[in-house]
Formats: structure tokens, C-alpha cells, sequence
């Protein structure tokens, strides 16, 4: 049994089972002041009248009581979510971000340095491009966040208004940067549960065919909510500026198209990595011991070449999982929760608060790659100290 809060004459949401037991512990406090008689009667009244008694409290006013305390209890208020956005956004994200950006072009010119002959290099490539994406928005958005940029920047569009209209972006590429991990993910465990029938699964053709194809899908998600946007223009009080506001009506087919363009997509991807791994993992262990007992010399060295490739892609998606879980529960609440966006004013401190969080684990996972590569891949390292420190190597 749900409990409509009503506010003025607007119901702003339905409440949980807690919120009815705070409800039902008022009504019957209300019980013991009133007659059955009178109760009843402004029972069927109290979304339109109010009680002028100064002794006790109209079951309105109480009401009014428990949705004040429900929004002080359950939701972020403004400070928290001040707090959570100086620390995760302004210092810890930015600066893994910049990180980042760095670690990112450096893989990009190795991978690119050791040729496209190979799946593993146009993978992760195209990982890196995604991840370089990611925390560019992420600097941008950290930018526009700074407290000394908020009012005085020349930005024609807030922050939030920022945040809203390039929010399509960033779930485009962190969808393409999902299934570039699946595909590596699937990839690995095909080489080790089927070892003889990986190269002629995986060509280079054929994986840049598939990439193009999930780069094409993404591009065309793009689409729905650019051509349902709807931006006006806003007078400041304060500042007497006009600026670009995001007029978001949430409306059947913008939530259609989330949920075909990014949530199914993004829960499949992270289902497919998540179970690739623990398979990965098995497997892996299965075949090394085997390899260990059965094969010469020569091809104990290509064992261990396989493994450290197996081992690093595991790192990956280790960190993929754990980093991108906070995000798939946001996709999940917001898909069983109708009311769980931006513009509910229930939620809003909070998800921005949540997504502080959750932007510093996916730029975390975005920047450290590199360091994987380089402990895990001979290859890697070769090319990277051939690069970037030619005048340390004899």
C-alpha cells in the first residue's frame, strides 16, 4: 500500500513503506485528539481546507511535518552535496582525470607504434580512445564546477544546464568504452577455452567491423535526446544574464529511448564483462596448469606470454566491474524509479552527490590502465621505453 504526500494541491511523490509507518503513527496521534465523526469527515477533506487551531496540529500540517522530515532524513541537502562535489569532483576527479589524459595518449601512441596487426592492439586502442573521451568530460565538467568559475564564467549555459545537455555524450562514450571491454573480455576467453580457433575468430577485420558498428550505435543514441532537447533562454535575478536552460519534461519517449540506447545496452555489456571474467579467471587456472605439464620449452614461453595477456585483461575488468557497479545501480533505481532524475527536487542533492562518487571510481578506471600494460605487457614496455625514453635505453 502506497501513501500519496500531498504539498499545496501538487502530489510530489509517492513514499515507501516507511514513510506509511511514519504516517500511520500520525494518524493514529490524530485519532486520539478527534472524534471518529470529525475525522472522518476531514479525512475525506484535508487536501483542501486548513485547520486555524493553535492547541494541536491539523493532520495537513502534520503531513507538511513528515515530508519536511522525509526530505531532511532521506535526501542529500545542498551542504552534503557541496561537500561530496569539492572532494570528488574539484580535487580527487580532476585530478585522476588530468592523469588521465596524459596516460591515455601515451597508450594511444604505443598501441599505434606496435601496428594494427594484431586484435589485442586495436582493442586496446580503442579503449584508450573512449577512456581519453571520458576524462576529458570529466575536466570540463570539473571546470565548470570550480566556485570561482560558477557566476563570473562567460559560459552561456550553468552548470546544471551544462551537465544535462552534454550528459547524452558521456553515456555515448562510456557505452562504447562498456563494449570495447566486453569485446576484449570475450576475446581473452575464447583464446583460452578454445586456443586453435581464436585467429580465425578474432581477425583484425573483423573486430574493426564490429567495433564501427558499436561506434555507429552509439553515435545514433545520440540522436533521441538531442532532437527531443529543449532549451530556453533565462533571465538570472542576480546576475540580470540571460543563459541557456535545459527544459527537461521527461517524457515517454525520452525515457523509450534511455532505456533502448543506454540502460539494456550498458546492463548487457557490464553482464558480459562481469561473467567473461569469472570465466577468464577459471579458465585460465585450468589452462595454465595444464599447459605447465603437457607442453616443451618453447611452449611454456607462449604460455606465459598468453597468461600475462589473460592477466592483464582480468586487471581491466576487475576494475571495469568495481568501478562501474555505482553506475549500474543509478540505471537500475532509475529504471524501477520513475521519479529518479535530476529534476525531482526528492533527489537531485542526492544523485549528484552519488555521481561525485561515481565519476571519481570511472576516472580511476579510465587513467591506470597504462600502469597495467606496463607491468603486464613485455610488448608494452619495449615500445614505451622506445618512445618515451630512448635516451635511457643503451
Amino acid at each position: 500500500m502506497c501513501f500519496a504526500v500531498r504539498c499545496g494541491c501538487r502530489v510530489t511523490r509517492t513514499y515507501d513503506r516507511k514513510v506509511v509507518f511514519y504516517l500511520s503513527i500520525i494518524k493514529l496521534e490524530i485519532m486520539e485528539h478527534h472524534e471518529d465523526a470529525a475525522l472522518t469527515h476531514h479525512d475525506h477533506h484535508e487536501g483542501h481546507g486548513h485547520h486555524e487551531g493553535h492547541g494541536h496540529h491539523s493532520p495537513m500540517e502534520n503531513h507538511s511535518e513528515v515530508h519536511h522530515m522525509i526530505h531532511h532524513t532521506y535526501v542529500f541537502g545542498p551542504d552534503t552535496r557541496y561537500k561530496f562535489e569539492l572532494v570528488f569532483n574539484l580535487i580527487l576527479t580532476f585530478s585522476f582525470s588530468a592523469a588521465g589524459v596524459l596516460t591515455n595518449l601515451v597508450n594511444m601512441v604505443v598501441f599505434m607504434k606496435n601496428g594494427f596487426s594484431e586484435t589485442t592492439n586495436i582493442n586496446f586502442f580503442a579503449l584508450s580512445v573512449s577512456d581519453l573521451m571520458i576524462v576529458i568530460w570529466f575536466l570540463i565538467k570539473n571546470v565548470c564546477e570550480n566556485p570561482l568559475l560558477v557566476h563570473s564564467s562567460p559560459l552561456f549555459v550553468t552548470l546544471r544546464d551544462f551537465f544535462l545537455i552534454t550528459i547524452p555524450i558521456y553515456h555515448a562514450v562510456q557505452g562504447y568504452g562498456a563494449w570495447v571491454t566486453a569485446i576484449i573480455t570475450v576475446e581473452r576467453t575464447v583464446c583460452i577455452v578454445y586456443p586453435l580457433k581464436v585467429k580465425s575468430i578474432f581477425t583484425p577485420s573483423r573486430v574493426t567491423v564490429v567495433l564501427m558498428c558499436v561506434l555507429l550505435f552509439e553515435l545514433g543514441s545520440l540522436v533521441p535526446p538531442y532532437s527531443a532537447m529543449k532549451l530556453v533562454w533565462v533571465i538570472s535575478p542576480t546576475t540580470n544574464v540571460s543563459k541557456l536552460h535545459h527544459a527537461d519534461d521527461h517524457s515517454h519517449h525520452g525515457v523509450l529511448s534511455y532505456l533502448i540506447f543506454y540502460t539494456i545496452p550498458s546492463l548487457m555489456s557490464f553482464t558480459i564483462v562481469t561473467i567473461g571474467t569469472a570465466i577468464l579467471v577459471v579458465k585460465l587456472r585450468q589452462s595454465m596448469r595444464w599447459r605447465e605439464a603437457a607442453v616443451q620449452k618453447s611452449g611454456q614461453e607462449v604460455s606465459q606470454k598468453e597468461a600475462k595477456v589473460a592477466q592483464s585483461v582480468v586487471l581491466i575488468c576487475i576494475m571495469f566491474v568495481i568501478c562501474y557497479s555505482p553506475c549500474v545501480y543509478i540505471i537500475i533505481k532509475g529504471t524501477m524509479d520513475p521519479h529518479f532524475h535530476f529534476a525531482d527536487p526528492y533527489y537531485e542533492h542526492f544523485i549528484f552527490s552519488y555521481l561525485s562518487v561515481t565519476f571519481f571510481l570511472q576516472s580511476i578506471s579510465s587513467s591506470m590502465n597504462m600502469f597495467v600494460y606496463i607491468n603486464l605487457s613485455s610488448k608494452y614496455k619495449e615500445t614505451f621505453m622506445q618512445v618515451f625514453c630512448s635516451s635511457k635505453v643503451p
